[in-house]
């Protein structure tokens, strides 16, 4: 018999052993859970995301595609 985790929610111990959903399939959650009248700062603790994040889930059904890294010559090198 274990004791309960003081703190811990249940969808926290849930998580750790899960891996982590792509990006749509996080949106299609959120947006699925503000359907069901979920607030804002609960979906941030059970998608484990910012206010921001779930305020892109909300606008749009698709996430941005990610920037492309831009390579640039080393700083010791001027003249490269």
């Amino acid at each position: 018999m274990t004791a309960p985790v003081v703190g811990a929610h249940e969808g926290a111990l849930e998580a750790a052993s899960m891996p982590a959903p792509s990006r749509v399939e996080l949106y299609a959650a959120i947006r699925r859970d503000a359907r069901a009248g979920l607030s804002g700062r609960v979906l941030e603790r059970k998608c484990g995301v910012g206010r921001r994040m779930v305020l892109k889930a909300l606008s749009s059904a698709w996430p941005a595609e990610r920037k492309k890294l831009l390579l640039r010559s080393s700083m010791i090198d001027p003249y490269g």
